[in-house]
């Protein structure tokens, strides 16, 4: 299999396992185990983003000061109903929010059926956490369900947090859940 998968230039396992209908001389393969977590080409060549370094403005000084927060999915619904199982989780849901405190490195998460805003379980979460400090902050990339939605952005303006949007394509702004969601998409994979 794994001589296959390099012969072919390292298609994922899904063509791996139905080039055989399009190549000739491929033989037939059972869909067992993955290729690319063993290849190590693949594994050498996936590509990571660098860590923010030392001039991070990540300065909190107290637990909740400082968030990360940001979505993830597990995977896109499909018409095929077998495929659900590999992304659907145990009550439907298919994403999951990673709330991420900068002092303590203390991840907090919630499993989600959509993608919606989460704002009930956002006032919550605050209510219970936010600090009666000056200078809290929290990092976002500049998705619709949470940076662009005008009630989540009025819910941190109420708890006095500043929001910071990270750059486009720039997650290592907001590695805290990013590196969270790398190890769960990893683990799903």
């Amino acid at each position: 299999r794994l001589l296959w998968h390099q012969r072919l230039g390292h298609p994922s396992d899904y063509y791996l396992y139905n080039a055989h209908k399009y190549v000739k001389g491929v033989p037939e393969f059972v869909h067992e185990h993955p290729v690319l977590d063993k290849c190590p080409t693949c594994i050498q060549a996936k590509q990571t983003k660098e860590p923010a370094g030392d001039h991070t403005t990540r300065t909190a000084t107290a637990p909740y000061q400082g968030l990360s927060i940001d979505f993830s999915f597990s995977g896109v619904k499909s018409k095929d109903k077998e495929r659900e199982i590999d992304y659907l989780g145990l009550n439907g849901e298919t994403s999951w929010l990673l709330v991420s405190d900068h002092f303590t490195c203390r991840l907090h998460g919630d499993t989600r059926i959509s993608k919606a805003s989460p704002i009930e379980w956002l006032r919550h979460f605050l209510k219970n956490h936010s600090p009666r400090l000056d200078d809290k902050y929290v990092f976002m990339d500049q998705g619709g369900e949470l940076y662009r939605n005008p009630i989540v952005r009025h819910l941190l303006k109420e708890f006095d947090y500043e929001i910071r949007p990270t750059g486009s394509d720039s997650s290592n702004q907001n590695e805290p859940v990013e590196r969270a969601h790398r190890t769960v998409a990893n683990s799903i994979r």
